[in-house]
């Protein structure tokens, strides 16, 4: 009489279905092991994006800040350059008479 929970196979197909198990277990662990590091590396890109706004916030506040710089150092050196411009006219106007 057999047990209801016991099943008799023959070797061959008990080989067969240990391999398939043995494969199946050797399948699932990699897979494990790659979803890991698929979470691992999408972590590490969230990081990385923000790293990267934060980095395009300071470029952007940067740019404008040397814009202002530019600006006052035109607006200085066409003072200078208006200066110069006065100072020769009146050296060289009594030549031009």
């Amino acid at each position: 009489m057999l047990s209801p929970s016991r099943v008799s196979l023959e070797k061959t197909d008990y080989e067969t279905l240990s391999t398939a198990a043995k494969k199946f277990y050797a399948q699932e662990k990699k897979e494990s092991k790659l979803q890991k590091m698929l979470d691992a590396a999408n972590r590490k890109m969230d990081e990385l994006k923000a790293v990267i706004s934060s980095l395009r916030e300071q470029v952007a506040s940067l740019t404008v800040e040397l814009s202002k710089y530019k600006s006052v150092r035109n607006r200085l050196n066409s003072a200078n350059l208006e200066q110069e411009n006065e100072r020769l006219r009146k050296k060289f106007a009594p030549m031009r008479k």
